[in-house]
């Protein structure tokens, strides 16, 4: 007999198309990958609330962005998405995509299949909860009444989003959130019951909700935002302006700061600023390269300028960094 709540490899049937690689770890199910030597892992902690309704804790650490989507679509379930920590995004299959970052949350009407989910910063930490509409409708729609939630208006309601609809940093969502992750630590299922319940009446709220188009991005500019960014980081060592940005890659000035802040939470030159400490820790730690010659190669004119700039960011000078103390 199986603990009370806990999912086993059936229950996640409607979720997942392939559990040939979903190896179990105490309470977390683990999909491992091997793809041209970079090893991930996808971790979920899966919960049956309820007919219908199963919650993930999801945790995500690797070495590189991408994930193959094992995610099915399907016409009769929907979810909700939390970020907590990282940033995610995901295309769908209708050429669109969606950006999360922490506190945001997500409904995805799961007509629309996930490709290639995307994790900027290689890490993420979040909950997915799991709708299966024809269970709702049949063993939860007179429970549901007698809380004020009308079952079948809030699924016709869900099913008419052609989009996934993004709300960005509600507190009265995040509130919800922070608690199911506060139950959870003491294994209080009918309480994070309650919440996704709670969570529910507020969604069927339409009012509440916030859906603009200009929250989802087209392939075509997201992947000319990419390759900004990747040509970026790879030429570390020049002073490259937006204008020029503009010309060499086809895009609006404005698109490039709007799109790249969307996609990994900063702006451009904050990013880079970002990656060119996090590449001189790693110079100072892992190579002989002296300290002007890293100030060169990470586009500073001199080593006093890195050397405050690396201060701010790590509180001591490159010198002492390098001496591990």
């Amino acid at each position: 007999m199986r603990e009370k709540n806990v999912c086993n490899l059936m229950d996640l049937n409607f979720i997942f198309t392939d559990k040939s690689n979903l190896v179990k770890d105490g309470d977390y199910y683990c999909k491992f990958y091997e793809e041209n030597q970079d090893e991930y892992i996808y971790r979920v902690q899966p919960y049956l609330l309820m007919p219908g309704i199963i919650i993930f804790f999801i945790d995500y650490l690797c070495n590189k962005e991408y994930i193959k989507s094992e995610i099915k679509r399907s016409d009769d379930f929907f979810a909700i998405h939390y970020c907590r920590k990282g940033r995610y995004e995901c295309e769908l299959e209708n050429g669109y995509s969606i950006f999360m970052g922490p506190g945001d949350f997500a409904i995805h009407n799961m007509k629309y299949k996930v490709l290639n989910p995307y994790f900027s910063e290689r890490k993420y930490e979040g909950i997915s909860v799991y709708f299966d509409t024809k269970r709702m409708e049949k063993d939860l729609n007179n429970f549901f009444k007698v809380l004020g939630i009308d079952t079948f208006e809030l699924i016709k309601y869900l099913k008419k989003i052609d989009l996934t609809l993004v709300e960005r940093g509600n507190e009265f969502v995040e509130g919800i959130f922070d608690d199911i992750y506060k139950y959870k630590q003491n294994n209080m299922m009918e309480s994070i019951s309650l919440k996704i319940i709670e969570l529910l009446f507020f969604i069927s709220n339409k009012k509440t909700l916030h859906y603009s188009k200009n929250d989802y991005i087209p392939q075509t500019q997201r992947l000319k935002i990419k390759s900004i960014k990747d040509y970026l980081t790879e030429n570390l060592s020049q002073h490259i302006k937006i204008k020029e940005l503009s010309v060499r890659f086809n895009i609006k000035e404005n698109k490039i700061q709007n799109i790249f802040k969307e996609i990994y939470g900063q702006t451009v030159y904050s990013y880079i600023k970002e990656y060119k400490m996090t590449k001189a820790a790693y110079y100072l730690r892992n190579s002989e390269f002296n300290i002007s010659s890293i100030a060169s190669k990470l586009g500073y004119i001199n080593s006093s300028k890195f050397s405050a700039a690396f201060k701010s960011k790590y509180g001591v000078t490159p010198s002492f960094y390098r001496k591990g103390i």
